[in-house]
């Protein structure tokens, strides 16, 4: 045994696996994002889709909401770019975890 710490084995299988939730600390800022929206009332805002706007046969729109979490989150951690963003929310937990 050496004088350093070793990280975990990449391999070890978990009974348990963590939850998103669990990955999060309560501190988070993603957290303070999902809660400052939540409180928000998006139609009073008028930020929604009109259904008009939706044709037969095509994916419903994203939820306001998430949109703006998204939007919210980038700007704090200097995301500008929707390629970028797209990336962040592939590989990063926050992000997983606030969409």
């Amino acid at each position: 045994m050496g004088i350093y710490k070793q990280g975990l084995n990449r391999k070890q299988q978990l009974m348990f696996p963590p939850s998103l939730d669990e990955l999060v600390e309560e501190d988070n800022v993603a957290r303070a994002i999902e809660a400052y929206v939540d409180t928000l009332d998006i139609f009073k805002l008028k930020i929604t889709t009109k259904k008009s706007l939706i044709k037969d046969g095509q994916q419903p729109a994203f939820h306001p909401k998430l949109l703006l979490k998204i939007y919210i989150y980038g700007y704090l951690n200097k995301i500008r770019s929707s390629r970028k963003l797209e990336l962040e929310i592939n590989r990063n937990i926050e992000m997983m975890w606030l969409t």
